[in-house]
């Protein structure tokens, strides 16, 4: 009943009906429990936040809604961690036609409020709903004291955190300021709930690494089957080298036209590979232009012309890219992805791959994943316990092999299936409930039955 109360009210902001999942997480954040969302990716996690917010908005004014365990101020408004800048870009931009007041604060949008003469601190202080921060901002002075204010305090209802994996693997070692979402959570009064999403979460140890990292006490968790059942999965072996400047194998990106996106494992390799790939165009300049690199050393004015262009004018497309635009970018129209050697873990790959058919629109989405020469030879030792699982301590230098292979990597190497490895490695259910909402209903869910993966 509850459930479909939610539904009616969405129904009057939204364009689209709210699928199932969403409505549990809603409703259990409603209820006064942090929730852990474990979806694939492009199933809807942003729109979840969105809508979580427009149900917060019209509580807020409706004196005769629905009780809720949760006190819903008049202004209420949601702190939303975000990993990466493109990422802030991508969910503002959602957020926004959504209708729903918006602010990214980071070094970029601080910078750009200062010369305008504008307080971007200030003015997320009343009137608006999303407030999206990168984990390095949650232990800035300014950001704290927001917090100390007492109109921002007032009003914070919920904080989201996307990408949630990233707690275990950056928190760590790579980016420990990820490790500050727990300790800002502290600061918030206790009415405020977590919202945690993510796609690639094992079960076991991983889950537990970050269930305790948010400070869940009262926590529902949300797990559905993470398996892109519309992408195809092929490895391949590269024959050139890491290290070189040529790479023969990419041959058929620039001949088959097809929007791409290409990770690799540094930025100097990146470099490399976008070098060559623009030498086999020739003087096609139209193409050449169509050939981009992105990565945290480009000027941001740049990196936002590249993703424009990912958007609006896809055709032909070679994006070059560093794991930094893995996670939670949603261009429609990708529809090859390509990873150039092993990722830290699997996680890693997974999310690189969910960058490819975002909607849905095609039939034959690939993700290739070229391993290096000696990478089955590596994950057999690691399998036969040779070799441990690999911490991410840093980014990777030119040259640099990673040191050891991680576990999850190995096995999906050497596994007969890579469906099945995945299945197996990440806990996914089987025999899930078709999602009852009217756009699943016109258009369920595409569930292969043959695996058609490369083996």
């Amino acid at each position: 009943e509850g459930h479909k109360y939610l539904r009616n009210v969405l129904k009057g902001c939204m364009p689209y009906d709210t699928h199932d999942y969403q409505l549990e997480a809603i409703g259990h954040v409603l209820d006064g429990r942090d929730v852990l969302c474990i979806t694939p990716t492009g199933s809807g996690k942003t729109d979840a936040l969105i809508r979580l917010m427009h149900i917060a908005l019209a509580f807020s004014k409706d004196e005769n809604h629905p009780k809720t365990v949760i006190t819903i101020p008049k202004d209420p408004a949601m702190v939303v961690v975000c990993p990466t800048k493109a990422l802030e870009e991508d969910m503002a931009a959602k957020m926004i036609k959504a209708k729903l007041e918006t602010r990214i604060i980071n070094s970029d949008t601080l910078g750009e409020a200062r010369r305008e003469g504008r307080d971007l601190l200030k003015e997320a202080q009343t009137g608006v709903s999303m407030i999206l921060v990168s984990p390095e901002q949650l232990k800035s002075k300014k950001f704290r004291h927001l917090l100390d204010s007492h109109h921002i305090t007032q009003r914070i209802l919920f904080m989201a955190v996307d990408e949630a994996h990233l707690l275990n693997s950056w928190g760590h070692h790579f980016r420990k300021d990820f490790l500050q979402i727990g300790f800002c959570r502290k600061q918030l009064p206790a009415r405020v709930r977590v919202f945690a999403a993510t796609a690639t979460l094992r079960p076991g140890q991983p889950t537990e690494n970050v269930i305790g990292l948010l400070g869940f006490s009262e926590y529902h968790v949300i797990r559905r089957s993470n398996l892109r059942s519309d992408v195809q999965l092929l490895m391949r072996t590269m024959t050139s080298g890491l290290n070189g400047r040529a790479f023969t194998e990419l041959s058929w990106l620039v001949h088959s036209r097809r929007p791409a996106i290409v990770f690799c494992t540094t930025i100097a390799l990146g470099f490399r590979v976008a070098t060559w790939l623009r030498q086999q165009v020739g003087q096609d300049h139209q193409r050449r232009k169509k050939i981009r690199m992105y990565n945290s050393l480009n000027w941001s004015k740049y990196n936002k012309q590249t993703m424009k262009m990912l958007y609006k004018d896809p055709d032909g497309c070679i994006l070059v890219a560093t794991r930094v635009l893995a996670q939670g970018i949603d261009p429609p129209s990708i529809r090859d992805i390509v990873v150039l050697g092993e990722p830290d873990d699997c996680d890693d790959y997974l999310q690189m791959l969910g960058r490819v058919n975002r909607a849905g629109a095609f039939s034959d989405s690939r993700a290739v994943f070229y391993i290096t020469g000696g990478a089955t030879q590596k994950a057999s030792a690691v399998m036969e316990g040779g070799e441990g699982e690999r911490p991410v301590k840093r980014l990777r230098r030119e040259g640099d092999d990673g040191g050891k292979m991680a576990v999850s990597v190995a096995k999906l190497i050497v596994a007969g299936c890579k469906v099945n490895s995945i299945n197996a490695m990440y806990g996914n259910p089987t025999g899930e409930i078709p999602c009852q909402c009217e756009s699943c209903m016109l258009r369920p869910v595409n569930t292969k039955v043959k695996c058609d993966c490369s083996g």
